[in-house]
């Protein structure tokens, strides 16, 4: 583990970075605030280590303090910029994540200069030694060495296939090695993942250097320098025989499973620009990949990589957010244990339905999160490599491996993703038990505060899970029963009814409480079962009220045909004193859409003291981004639940609270484009883009408003591209009714 900090009391913030084989996991306090831990899975566990130092290299560079014995190892290795200059020699091995034909080595100074390429100004720049280009023969990430203020070993010099001289002004002190040319001819922004990504940096005495850039021959342009040499392409000898013919009696490296330096930059500090010994300067403003090409007399070993500083690993992908559910249960029940279902008995689940205990916990509450958990028998372990499903981390712990899943994944992905870790899951070794555990995010109104907790636990053998215990408490009957009907919903055709009454019962029920929801596809009831015209997400909203009907006495679940009734809870702080409505008091009528749902001025705030603090605690932050007051809505078809809407000042956007009783309270943003597509940046857990319907969407629990408006401009930038400009916004109660309207259909 290396943890680094800075700051004091309620202002001070932390981040423990712990490495587990080829897993990183970094963990963020902030104020007192645990943020989601993030994972990222390498090829390798020498690759993770790597990370793992140069993730806290990073944060040293954002002015944070070594706090443990692991992290003050690694700053003792660093040469802060903060320390002043950095003495010499100096050497640095830069790991560049890379999608571009070329590659720019500058200074901090440059970024954002917004110089296009080959143009007068990014030729003058060249000229001067602001920057150094240099042309890339296809677009893989690579590793480059600084050598600065010593000479270059034997190998470093022998071994090179190209080399470019030129001089380099490093006045600022900072040595970037950028990916691509963004940084120079773009906006810079340090936030932006581009620069956590693509951009590497060194700390150097600050002035001027020589410049002697070279390339190896195990690398990115290696291949394609000895082929430019020989003529063509793929015409330069084949190392399996230049290799042989020159170096007898070596024996045959491991380039493939060893980092080698591909590119060496070379620095000696100089007084004034050199006069002798340059390359030539390049009409377009690009170096060319081949300059002063070489064919070494003896075919080059490789030079390995030593503590490679490096942003991003190719192969680990970016950081995956997760909610800890074992954690938030431990946090919730303290030290109990799911118990048996009933004497001695057991239900028996293929491991590719395992969905199908998950969706039980949604029944319960929309809003949960999942994890399971392997205890492997002594001695045990797990292969973790290969292909995982996307937001899906899997990570040894001892005996244990954890499955977590990104914070980003809705509830349809989850479930996907649980069918396709199906085949890694069936060789686990004889007497593995697996744990199945959800916990809900937040409650809705109307909702037990145990709604959406279950924990599943039973052995797994050839292909089956046989649960043999719950939490909460839980018969084998209900239980199997409870299955039954989530692979009826799995199936998406029909769900069977226990007799007529019942079948009635549950389409007055979804017709109350969903009925928008079902106009494209609606229900047909059948003496024996409920049927779709066609497999859907509405097969989903009737089983909610199936089960609600079926199982509420073994799991708790939100009553909605009892908030149908108006039976609230009057044992309720905030229902006591009579001051509030508890259900949003319907208004004037401001908008009817063309499928019947009413729009209505309403007083979101009297919903409780709670929401009326929790929206002006909050609020702050969308007035200092523009966003004006334009009236509370309600609709009729969601009649729980009211809207504290805002306009942004420029057009661009409404912001709202949604806010339902007695204390839910979340902000959302909402911004169209040309080709009538919709972003929503949200607080809420668990959503993504559904491209299908023509609608983003991104969610950040836990984001300040400031941070809200933030990602959402940020997004809308990125998505304006190939979407068309942000449309404006009609700043009127009417305008967002119909804004908020034309989402709602699609979702």
């Amino acid at each position: 583990m290396a943890i680094v900090e800075r700051g004091k009391g309620k202002r001070k913030q932390v981040f423990e970075i712990v490495l587990n084989g080829a897993v990183l996991r970094s963990q963020e306090t902030s104020a007192g605030d645990k943020r989601l831990p993030g994972y990222r899975r390498f090829h390798s566990e020498a690759a993770a280590a790597s990370a793992l130092e140069a993730e806290v290299r990073a944060h040293l560079s954002d002015h944070m303090q070594p706090a443990d014995d692991e992290a003050r190892a690694i700053a003792a290795r660093v040469v802060s910029v903060k320390s002043g200059a950095p003495a010499l020699p100096l050497r640095h091995d830069l790991g560049i994540y890379n999608e571009a034909t070329g590659f720019v080595i500058t200074s901090r100074k440059m970024a954002g200069k917004h110089l296009e390429e080959g143009s007068p100004a990014w030729n003058k720049a060249v000229q001067r030694g602001d920057m150094l280009p240099l042309t890339l023969m296809q677009d893989d990430p690579f590793v480059i060495r600084i050598v600065a203020g010593e000479p270059l070993s034997a190998s470093e010099n022998e071994e090179w296939v190209a080399r470019v001289d030129w001089h380099l002004n490093i006045s600022d002190g900072k040595l970037c090695v950028t990916g691509g040319a963004i940084f120079t001819n773009e906006d810079y922004d340090p936030d932006d993942d581009y620069y956590e990504q693509y951009v590497g940096e060194v700390a150097v005495p600050k002035g001027r250097y020589k410049a002697s850039l070279y390339t190896h021959l195990h690398g990115v342009n290696g291949g394609g320098v000895m082929d430019h040499l020989a003529g063509g392409y793929d015409k330069g000898e084949a190392i399996e025989k230049w290799f042989p013919r020159t170096q007898p009696g070596e024996p045959f490296p491991d380039w493939e499973g060893r980092e080698s330096v591909e590119f060496l930059l070379h620095l000696e500090p100089v007084d004034t620009v050199p006069q002798e010994g340059l390359s030539e300067l390049p009409e377009d403003g690009w170096f060319g990949g081949a300059e002063n090409a070489r064919k070494p007399a003896r075919c080059p070993l490789g030079i390995e990589a030593k503590d490679v500083q490096r942003r991003m690993d190719a192969e680990s992908g970016e950081w995956t957010y997760v909610y800890e559910v074992f954690g938030m249960l431990e946090a919730k029940w303290g030290k109990a244990e799911p118990v048996p279902l009933t004497e001695g008995a057991t239900v028996a689940l293929p491991l590719g339905a395992l969905e199908c205990a998950a969706r039980i916990a949604w029944f319960a509450s929309r809003q949960t999160v999942l994890e399971l958990r392997l205890r492997l028998p002594p001695g045990a372990a797990v292969d973790l490599g290969g292909v995982w499903p996307q937001g899906v981390i899997g990570v040894q712990e001892g005996s244990v491996v954890r499955i977590l899943f990104s914070s980003d994944l809705e509830a349809k992905a989850v479930w996907a993703s649980l069918r396709d870790l199906a085949p890694k899951l069936e060789n686990l070794p004889a007497g593995t038990v697996l744990d199945l555990c959800a916990a809900p995010l937040e409650l809705m109104p109307g909702e037990p505060e145990v709604a959406g907790w279950l924990w599943l636990r039973g052995p797994v053998s050839q292909g089956k899970w046989t649960i043999a215990r719950a939490l909460p408490s839980v018969t084998k009957a209900a239980l199997e029963s409870a299955l039954a009907l989530s692979a009826e919903v799995a199936a998406g055709h029909s769900i069977a009814m226990h007799d007529e009454a019942e079948g009635k019962a549950i389409m007055d029920w979804a017709r109350r409480n969903f009925r928008v929801h079902l106009e494209d596809n609606p229900p047909r009831l059948d003496k024996d079962a409920i049927t779709f015209q066609q497999p859907g997400h509405e097969l989903m909203l009737v089983g909610i009220g199936v089960f609600e009907r079926r199982f509420a006495d073994a799991w708790p679940v939100r009553r909605l045909s009892a908030l149908d009734d108006d039976d609230d809870d009057d044992d309720d702080d905030d229902a006591d004193d009579g001051m509030f409505p508890t259900s949003p008091i319907k208004g004037a009528l401001i908008y009817t859409a063309s499928g019947g749902r009413a729009y209505h001025q309403t007083m979101a705030l009297l919903l409780s003291m709670k929401i009326d603090a929790g929206v002006k605690a909050q609020e702050k932050g969308l007035r200092q981004a523009g966003f004006k007051e334009v009236g509370d809505l309600m609709c009729d078809q969601f009649e729980n639940i009211a809207f504290h809407a805002y306009a942004r000042g420029d057009g661009a956007a409404f912001a709202w609270f949604r806010v339902g009783y007695p204390d839910s309270v979340i902000c959302e943003i909402l911004s169209f484009f040309a080709n009538g597509a919709a972003l929503i940046t949200s607080q809420n857990a668990g959503i993504q883009d559904d491209t299908a319907a023509n609608v983003y969407r991104q969610g950040y629990p836990g984001a300040s408003t400031n941070e809200l408006v933030a990602y959402h401009d940020r997004r809308v930038a990125e998505l304006s591209s190939s979407l068309g400009s942000p449309t404006p916004v009609t700043a009127s109660q009417k305008g967002f009714a119909e804004a908020l309207d034309k989402v709602i259909l699609r979702l």
